[in-house]
């Protein structure tokens, strides 16, 4: 098992792809645990999130996050989310009043096919390589 938690959003799309390309070679990996966001999320690092986090910029942005792994031998074999994992272990996650406010506006103001998930924007990926017999 490779994980790989709170690495993989700061490197560049490159840098992922050739690490993805590697762990894949290799028969000994069965597994890799990569981070997940939601583009949502993405979106809201890039425009409000960036002047607190300039220090630590996201560089990872695939438009398609499984297609991308995809593309470099892996598929999801498992995905777990910060919200639903925090509410199972008895520690439920406190978002800024802020997040909260904006959570809500958009579930009020975005139709509902457009809206996504709020307890999906962020977790972890259980994948594992797709062998070629």
């Amino acid at each position: 098992l490779v994980l790989t938690e709170g690495v993989i959003p700061y490197l560049t799309t490159e840098d992922v792809a050739a690490l993805a390309n590697d762990l894949a070679s290799r028969p000994a990996v069965r597994n890799w645990v990569v981070d997940y966001f939601s583009p949502d999320t993405y979106k809201y690092r890039k425009h409000v999130a960036i002047k607190q986090l300039k220090h630590a910029p996201f560089r990872f942005w695939p438009a398609d996050f499984s297609g991308f792994f995809a593309e470099h031998g892996w598929k999801a074999a498992e995905a777990r989310y910060l919200v639903d994992e925090g509410e199972r272990l008895g520690r439920p996650m406190r978002l800024p009043f802020f997040l909260t406010l904006a959570f809500g506006l958009k579930a009020v103001l975005t139709p509902r096919a457009k809206r996504g998930n709020p307890r999906t924007f962020a977790g972890f990926v259980l994948m594992e390589p797709v062998r070629v017999a």
